[in-house]
């Protein structure tokens, strides 16, 4: 099964989300931008999350959620 995470940079940390399914993402994503319409948020699809690492080498330093309500407190307090 794969996952999708939703990203946001925030500095010089990458803040993800990993969910489950694309209509998660789709909700999220809504509630993201009707609290914050100009978040910047991106879309990361891997099998799981250390198959995104190896894929994407330059994400050395992040923080990984697995709540929508943190990950949205944490983007709205940028």
């Amino acid at each position: 099964m794969s996952s999708i995470f939703l990203y946001s940079k925030y500095k010089d940390n990458t803040l993800m989300l990993e969910l489950s399914s694309s209509q998660e993402v789709k909700n999220v994503f809504k509630r993201i931008k009707a609290s914050m319409p100009k978040a910047s948020i991106g879309v990361y699809g891997a099998r799981d999350f250390a198959t995104l690492q190896r894929t994407h080498r330059n994400l050395t330093k992040y923080c990984l959620y697995k709540n929508v309500d943190d990950f949205i407190a944490r983007i709205i307090a940028q």
